[in-house]
């Protein structure tokens, strides 16, 4: 299972081009959705996909749990897991 523990750090943890956080941060940003409302069918979509994503990992997270000996890495993951992901991005509209 060493191999899953792998594939969802590098899923939550992406160094390189800043991954998932940085479109966060970018794209969801309501600064930038009022300065590009042209956009927003896009960033909508984007806002669902991340949210499915995060889904995804979150439900590998609980697979990860259970076979994974290592505590200590699995809650690094989990802690990575919301530094990254865990943000709200459903809107009141």
């Amino acid at each position: 299972m060493k191999h899953l523990g792998t594939a969802i750090n590098g899923a939550v943890d992406s160094p390189v081009q800043g991954g998932v956080k940085l479109y966060r941060q970018t794209f969801l940003d309501p600064a930038y959705e009022s300065a590009h409302p042209e956009q927003k069918e896009d960033v909508d979509t984007l806002r669902l996909q991340i949210l499915e994503y995060a889904s995804v990992i979150d439900q590998a997270l609980d697979l990860h749990a259970q076979v994974c000996k290592d505590s200590a890495f699995h809650e690094a993951l989990r802690s990575r897991m919301s530094n990254s992901l865990r943000v709200n991005y459903v809107t009141d509209e």
